[in-house]
């Protein structure tokens, strides 16, 4: 039986697959097509307010249940293409078991333990006792474990955050692992395991999202994003760097000097450093462009900071001289693109296709349910 070729749809995709406005489409494609998702697709899916809920699940059902493959998240790609560069023959897909925990990273429970205590602080904080206030901080802080002291305290605290979870029941045995693992009845390899049975199903992830108990404590929202954070500290003071040299520069200057700039962020030794810095290794001009992927995603990297050089380093803009902003949503879509090189059928928004159609990608892009049933009848 010959090989299937691969498709990877986009978040658009799978929300309207997995509303069921589209159902039939899947069956079609996966007569010709194995469907390829990634651990992106997991953070776009995660509801962002509560009426957002069922529709939420159904995305994350929808990538639990129908893909065929699973790429490794993003970050892990990069320096997975970086090795195979250097020889070794590391497989792009993992196992959707491991998906989570591949996303999520180590489970830190001390990180976990010590926002528990942070917030504990701040429930201490409240009470109007000065003397009784001062004992419990002493208690948690100098001594750095629960005391006896704090137990019963810890366990109304445990009550009101379970009767407040009522709402979304999957969380409570998380919220019970963190209160276990601070008082010493459970180890952290059960809360890490509870975390990841917890985030492992799709009503889990969802309530997680939405319950801000358990974002407080265990950082939810940090631990999905911390990569696409990473990147964003990584390219902000790149952009800084530069509009800092161009500051005084006058209007009449503005154009020669934005020429200046697209040639240099179009140089293979720039690329090469900023590869250098996502990979976090040494990454020769030689080899920047031997990496399909890191060398697809650096290039929109450097349209975005081009573009933000031109907002915030135009005179004429009203963002002139402003802090450069730039938001998690500057480079949600970059992180699918990683994966283009490696499909046959990449699906994508219409400014996502323009952008890789002006870098020289050339493979099948599909942007609508016609673009892939055209594809589909080739």
């Amino acid at each position: 039986m010959p090989t299937k070729k691969l498709i990877y749809l986009d978040a658009q995709n799978v929300s309207r697959l997995s509303a069921g406005t589209s159902i039939p489409l899947v069956s079609v494609i996966k007569q010709k097509f194995d469907v390829c998702l990634s651990a992106t697709h997991y953070l776009e899916a995660v509801p962002k307010q509560a009426s957002d809920f069922p529709l939420a699940q159904g995305r994350l059902i929808f990538i639990r249940d129908q893909p065929d493959k699973i790429f490794m998240p993003w970050h892990a790609l990069l320096k997975a293409e970086f090795e195979n560069l250097k020889g070794k023959n590391i497989d792009l897909f993992v196992d959707r078991k491991n998906i989570i925990g591949d996303l999520v990273g180590p489970f830190k429970m001390g990180d976990i333990v010590r926002r528990f205590k942070d917030s504990l602080n701040s429930q201490i904080a409240t009470i109007g006792n000065r003397p009784m206030r001062r004992k419990l901080r002493s208690h948690l802080v100098r001594r750095g474990k629960i005391s006896p002291a704090l137990f019963d305290m810890l366990e109304s605290i445990r009550q009101e955050q379970v009767e407040k979870a009522k709402s979304y029941p999957a969380v409570v045995p998380v919220l019970n692992a963190i209160f276990d693992v601070a008082v010493g009845k459970r180890t952290e390899d059960a809360a890490n395991n509870a975390l990841l049975e917890l985030l492992s199903d799709p009503e889990g992830m969802c309530s997680a999202s939405l319950y801000s108990e358990v974002d407080d404590v265990f950082g939810f929202r940090e631990i999905l994003w911390e990569q696409s954070d990473q990147l964003r500290g990584r390219i902000q003071p790149i952009v800084d760097s530069i509009l800092q040299n161009t500051g005084a520069f006058g209007e009449e200057f503005f154009k020669e000097v934005k020429k200046g700039i697209a040639s240099q962020l179009k140089e293979i030794r720039f690329l090469a450093e900023i590869a250098s810095i996502l990979i976090d290794e040494q990454v020769g001009e030689r080899d920047v462009l031997d990496l399909p992927g890191t060398s697809l995603f650096v290039r929109q990297i450097m349209l975005i900071a081009r573009n933000k050089i031109e907002t915030y380093g135009n005179p004429k803009s009203p963002d002139f001289g402003r802090p450069v902003k730039i938001d998690r949503g500057d480079f949600a879509d970059l992180t699918h693109t990683i994966y283009a090189p490696y499909v046959d059928l990449f699906c994508c928004d219409n400014a996502t296709k323009a952008r890789l159609r002006h870098l020289g990608y050339t493979q099948a892009i599909c942007v609508t349910e016609s673009d892939i049933m055209r594809e589909i009848a080739v």
